[in-house]
């Protein structure tokens, strides 16, 4: 069943979809330092449906996800940041280039999930 609650589909619009949302910056961020976008991608009803339980207070589930993507996302920045890593950068840069589209994916397996994909 894919339906979902009023509060978990508000919480999707206010503050995943909406640009003001604060995970906008941190991608844009590493837009910025990339040169290129890397879009997170959540399939809603799958993973409110498999992680619903772990989330009774439904005003958690929405912000819980976010706080986890943009900390990918921090820690990302930081690695690219870090001179020590100047060789992954440029390999990442590398594999990046090849492709137009980036999405990470953020999926349920036995816990949550990120992936990147193109």
């Amino acid at each position: 069943m894919n339906h979902r609650p009023l509060k978990i589909r508000a919480d999707i619009r206010d503050k995943w979809i909406s640009p003001k949302a604060e995970i906008h910056s941190t991608i844009a961020s590493v837009k910025q330092m990339l040169g290129h976008e890397i879009l997170p991608q959540v399939q809603w009803p799958f993973l409110y449906n498999t992680l619903k339980e772990q989330h009774a207070d439904k005003g958690t589930f929405v912000p819980t996800i976010s706080r986890v993507v943009e900390a990918f996302y921090e820690r990302l920045s930081a690695r690219l940041e870090n001179e020590a890593k100047a060789e992954w950068t440029e390999q990442l840069l590398g594999e990046l280039a090849k492709k137009s589209k980036w999405i990470l994916e953020i999926e349920v397996r036995n816990t949550a999930y990120l992936k990147c994909r193109f």
